[in-house]
């Protein structure tokens, strides 16, 4: 067997270990139970990035339990964060697309809950949310586009970080925080919404899971609303290799390094 070979043959066991636990990549909905399911929450919600057009601001943050990511290994990077566009999007079965000119979106670990009856149910003074791993995953200008599918399931508006953020559920809560600053421009042939899940009105009825604070008129102020309410989300995940599998690989190229020390000695 040739030194390539048996390389690519310890990285591929090593893979092998790692890929049977939680999988290469995975994706979580959150709410969940709402995987297929539309959401028929309240349309006047607020969402990620401002519906309206021309110049304005807006703040957006979502708390997701760590019981959400229960399918999920101890360590995942997320990559990838999707919205589900809201059914009246689609009223005429035309698609839309809109631009804003800039967003910064960041991700942390909290300690604010999506539990209305917790004593740390998410804060309306955004601060209080914010994690102190709290990283920018993304930001600049982006464009959501919808197909124009009617009652679509599909997660449509995408961001693809830029970079991966590395979330421990044991360790905390997932908040995820979104601000278009005042002044950026919101343009397009369409408009933009979200499926929302209004526990007051739909299934399931538990407030846990999700849940928001915002502020739909600017990004300058520390205090918004905070609301059970919430943007169904899709998150797209890889995992992070287990210690012992990352040994295995270590000890694996060790002694193939010794053993061509040997041959060449």
């Amino acid at each position: 067997m040739t030194k390539n070979a048996m390389v690519g043959t310890i990285l591929g066991l090593a893979l092998v270990s790692w890929g049977s636990g939680a999988g290469f990549a995975a994706v979580v909905v959150s709410p969940g139970g709402y995987a297929s399911t539309v959401g028929s929450g309240g349309g006047g919600l607020p969402g990620p990035i401002p519906n309206n057009y021309g110049t304005t601001g807006n703040r957006f943050q979502e708390v997701y339990n760590a019981s959400e990511f229960s399918a999920l290994g101890s360590s995942e990077l997320i990559t990838k964060v999707a919205f589900r566009a809201k059914p009246s999007q689609f009223a005429f079965a035309l698609g839309n697309s809109v631009t804003v000119s800039n967003i910064v979106v960041t991700l942390s670990t909290t300690a604010s809950s999506a539990d209305f009856n917790s004593p740390n149910y998410i804060s309306n003074t955004f601060a209080n949310n914010v994690g102190a791993d709290v990283t920018t995953v993304y930001s600049g200008p982006i464009t959501f586009t919808t197909s124009g599918t009617v009652n679509t399931t599909a997660f449509e508006y995408v961001i693809n970080l830029s970079t991966p953020f590395l979330y421990s559920k044991g360790a905390g809560n997932l908040l995820l925080d979104i601000t278009t600053p005042d002044g950026s421009t919101t343009s397009g042939p369409g408009s933009v919404g979200y499926a929302p899940v209004d526990y007051a009105s739909d299934s399931p009825s538990s407030p846990d899971g999700a849940a928001i604070a915002f502020n739909g008129a600017t990004s300058a102020s520390p205090i918004g609303s905070n609301s059970v309410a919430s943007v169904i989300t899709q998150f797209t995940t890889t995992p992070v290799p287990e210690p012992a599998t990352l040994s295995m690989a270590g000890v694996g190229l060790v002694a193939l390094v010794a053993r061509r020390r040997r041959k060449t000695a």
